[in-house]
């Protein structure tokens, strides 16, 4: 288990992590900690993409799309899981898994990164509204 306050020092994150349901058909009880960390995601994909640009235009072949979109929601957006199993035991959350699961699930990435852009206007909302009060 990965403590929430660990992974703010380590990523620098304003935003709060939340723990939110795969909404996977099939995989029930699953949930991943999210973190709508906007910039950070934006900084890998710009990063993984890079060998695909030319003249300022980005084509990504086919066959690498979801390689490269599962690595760049893990370990930006997506920091742990919890209820995956593997022979009836829990599975530990790693990078590397968590790239392979979302490999096979490409779907799941879209809905993770709409997950986590929606925390993110959520609570810069809140944080807006709470420094608003706060000032008053």
């Amino acid at each position: 288990m990965v403590e929430i306050s660990d992974i703010k020092k380590a990523y620098r994150f304003k935003t709060r992590p939340e723990w939110c349901p795969s909404g996977v058909p099939g995989m029930d009880g699953v949930e991943f900690l999210i973190a709508p960390n906007m910039r950070a995601l934006t900084k890998k994909y710009g990063e993984l993409t890079r060998p695909f640009t030319r003249r300022g235009k980005t084509v990504i072949p086919a066959d690498r799309a979801n390689e490269i979109n599962a690595k760049t929601i893990v370990g930006t957006i997506v920091l742990d899981w919890r209820g995956i199993t593997e022979k009836g035991k829990s599975l530990p959350y790693s990078e590397d898994r968590a790239v392979d699961l979302f490999m096979a699930t490409p779907a799941q990435v879209d809905d993770i990164t709409e997950i986590a852009i929606e925390m993110s206007r959520t609570q810069e909302t809140e944080d807006a509204e709470a420094d608003d009060n706060a000032k008053k």
